[in-house]
Order: structure tokens, then C-alpha cells, then sequence
């Protein structure tokens, strides 16, 4: 029994030896990388731009033409309601209207001067938030139809996105949104609150954008101002087969793609859907477990050469 064994282990060696021999002398290899082709699922995106903006600011004027006394506050300061922002100086604009009351030609300033009398040269700030823009010094005159302060409430931002007319319909309320911008050490997630009605065209493009407005998930990087850059998360598609767009070649706008198959290379016709940076989806063609030749050139490689994978 262990010799008709032995007889037949030896006949298996050398039929698979031939077969090998076979295999490596008659032609040469191609060397090629291959990967096993896999599924998963795929989400695609609409981009479109934004801008973070505060949904409750005050800006602070002065409705008569004081001078600034003095200024408390800076760019980036943190203050609460009530807080004293900058103080005047009423004195040079009550010193001009009492001369002017002294002059025969001059109408009677009295009213006037009582109400700069009874004005509070401390001027406080409305709400709390953060200091985001000072347009005034000490010492600087005060223009009335001019702010002197803007102060922004930071716990109610909100980012305006400006979505082409034309892919609106990929965009609804409740949405997912990924957010990044150089301004961001990573990425924030968010979502979708409103899309506002009416289309705001570009007089220099002549294209026309929708403003949705995205709430993120975490303000703590973004401030108002910041430009960003929006993924609106569309419906995705489980168990697709994705594959680096480098494998797939292109012949007479047919796309195609290499396999090895028992060693060697065999084209096989696809069909392409969703296309992402560097990948894109095969609807048709191939599938779960075939062999991918990844990057073959095709000056080199042909249908029907023997391979041999690199990795």
C-alpha cells in the first residue's frame, strides 16, 4: 500500500513539474501588480462653497457727533452684556452749540444740549459675544452713520453655502454636510437647516447660485468670516465594486480592464458609474474576487500573456 502511495505522490510532482516547466519556458512573464477586487460602499458628494456668518450681531453707533474718549476693547475680545465697550467726550460738541446758541443768526440749540447733557458717555454692549471688528481710536471723531464696533453672538452661527442652481435638487433639509477650510485642523460635520427659496445670480458668471444655510456640529474652529469648503452627503450605495481609476484603459472611449486569470492576463470590458478622486465605481464587468491587474501598461501587456505578480 505505501508503495503504490508513493507512486502515486511522485506522478503528481512530476505532472505539476512539467506543467510548470511548461508554463515558464514556453513565452516570457510579464511582471504586474494585482489586488484582489473588493465591494463597499460608496457615497458621493455635491461641493459648493460657504461662508461662516454670525445670525446675531450688533453694531455699535452713536447717533450723535461726539469724539471717542477712550476704547476697551480689541479684536477678538471676549465680552458680556453689559460690558462697558468704549467711553465719549461730550465736551467739544456741547462747547460748539452753546457758542452757536450765543450768535444772533443761530437757531436755539437748548434741547439739543440737554439731551447731550443727559447722554451716558459710558457705552455698554447690548449682548454678549465676541468682539469682531473695532473701526474707531481714542481720540477719533464719531461719524453717526458709521459703526464703531461690531459685536457678534458666537453661539449662534450659521454657514451661508452658495449651491449651483443646477444640482439644487441634490441638496434637502436635514442633509449631511462635511466641512473642511484652511482654517481647520480637520474636518466638522454638520447638516442642512434651510435652502432658501430664491436663486442669486453672479453678474460676472452669469450663474445662478441657491443660499443654503448649514449648521455645523461643532463651531469651536470656525469663526465668522471663514471661507469653506462643503461635501453635501448624498444617498450612497452599498456593495459597489470600486477600483483605482489607474487600471482602467480606454479603448475607442470603451473602458476595459486586465484580470489575471491562472496566470494569465485576460481583458474584460466594464462598465464605469460614480467617479471620485482616485477611484471609480464598475457597474458592469467585473465583480468580488477576480484579480485585478492594477496600472498595466499597455504597451507591454497583451490579452493572453503569461504574468507574474510583483506582490
Amino acid at each position: 500500500m505505501k508503495k503504490i502511495f508513493f507512486t502515486v505522490t511522485v506522478s503528481a510532482f512530476i505532472i505539476f513539474g512539467l506543467a510548470l516547466a511548461d508554463y515558464t519556458l514556453n513565452g516570457s512573464f510579464v511582471t504586474v501588480s494585482t489586488d484582489k477586487v473588493r465591494t463597499k460602499d460608496v457615497i458621493s458628494y455635491v461641493n459648493a462653497s460657504g461662508v461662516c456668518e454670525e445670525q446675531n450681531k450688533r453694531e455699535i453707533r452713536i447717533d450723535l457727533p461726539f469724539e471717542v474718549e477712550r476704547v476697551f476693547v480689541k479684536e477678538g475680545d471676549e465680552i458680556g452684556k453689559g460690558q462697558k465697550l468704549l467711553t465719549v467726550n461730550k465736551e467739544p460738541l456741547c462747547d460748539k452749540l452753546m457758542l452757536q446758541s450765543l450768535s444772533l443768526s443761530s437757531t436755539d440749540n437748548s434741547s439739543l444740549i440737554a439731551k447731550i447733557n443727559n447722554y451716558n458717555p459710558e457705552i455698554l454692549s447690548p449682548i454678549s459675544g465676541i468682539v469682531t471688528r473695532v473701526l474707531t481710536y481714542d481720540g477719533a471723531g464719531i461719524n453717526p452713520s458709521a459703526p464703531l464696533l461690531v459685536i457678534s453672538d458666537l453661539e449662534n452661527l450659521i454657514i451661508k453655502a452658495s449651491v449651483p442652481e443646477g444640482i439644487i435638487c441634490d441638496v434637502y433639509e436635514g442633509q449631511k454636510v462635511i466641512i473642511a477650510g484652511e482654517a481647520l485642523d480637520g474636518k466638522v460635520t454638520g447638516r442642512v437647516d434651510k435652502i432658501h427659496p430664491a436663486a442669486i445670480k453672479n453678474e460676472i458668471t452669469g450663474e445662478s447660485f441657491i443660499t443654503v444655510d448649514v449648521i455645523a456640529d461643532s463651531f469651536d474652529e470656525i469663526i465668522p468670516g471663514t471661507t469653506l469648503d462643503l461635501s453635501f452627503e448624498k444617498t450612497g450605495k452599498r456593495g459597489s465594486v470600486v477600483i483605482p481609476f489607474g487600471s482602467v484603459k480606454f479603448n475607442e472611449e470603451i473602458p476595459y480592464v486586465f484580470i489575471n486569470n491562472g496566470g494569465y492576463a485576460v481583458k474584460r470590458q466594464i462598465g464605469i458609474g460614480e467617479e471620485f478622486d482616485t477611484e471609480v465605481e464598475v457597474t458592469t464587468g467585473l465583480y468580488s474576487g477576480d484579480e485585478l491587474i492594477l496600472n498595466p501598461d499597455i504597451e507591454r501587456l497583451k490579452e493572453g500573456d503569461k504574468i507574474l505578480s510583483a506582490n
